[in-house]
């Protein structure tokens, strides 16, 4: 069995200590050791405030990533909300446009049989742009359901919780 001495010992306590050590564990398997004690308990404080250290820099880091995509879903659902009520606008504007123009038009036309049938056509039109006001409404409803469902999700993900469990834990000597 080889001896591993007090810089050994430092270098890999620094390795396991690293943020992301891709290699350390198969460093630490390469070593020649034996298990003395399979369940062991470390009360260590110092032990204890690195996981907690390690476990807000992970937290914070997702927070910070799930900040991000709420944003970007929050801009796409009010870019998406802006582009339907300036289509929808657009359209009731227009509709508007070609009442008042199918009215101007009514008014000049002396055949009362004609005149009955402008009006039916303005009157259609009418309900047409109700309609379309209708839809504009439900549309800025739709944007609301979505935002309170991804207001949701994000407040179910701030609820985490987590849990350390250790999965091995390595004592040396210095010999």
């Amino acid at each position: 069995m080889s001896k591993i001495t007090a810089y050994h010992a430092k270098y890999f306590a620094y390795e396991l200590t690293k943020k992301s050590p891709s290699d350390s564990l198969e460093k630490l398997s390469t070593l020649d050791a034996e298990i003395i004690q399979k369940n062991m308990d470390i009360d260590n404080e110092e032990l204890r405030q690195k996981e907690q250290e390690k476990i807000a820099t992970l937290t914070s880091g997702i927070f910070e990533r799930n900040s991000a995509f709420f944003e970007d879903e929050v801009d796409k659902l009010d870019k998406w909300a802006e582009d339907v009520k300036k289509s929808l606008e657009i359209e009731l504007k227009r509709t508007d446009i070609d009442i008042k123009t199918m009215k101007t038009n009514a008014k000049k036309i002396l055949n009362l049989a004609e005149k009955v049938k402008e009006q039916r056509a303005i009157k259609d039109l009418e309900k047409k742009r109700n309609e379309m006001r209708q839809r504009l409404y439900k549309a800025q409803d739709e944007v609301d359901v979505k935002k309170e469902g991804l207001l949701e999700r994000v407040e179910a993900q701030l609820q985490q919780k987590t849990n350390i469990t250790p999965m091995f834990t390595v004592r040396w000597r210095v010999v």
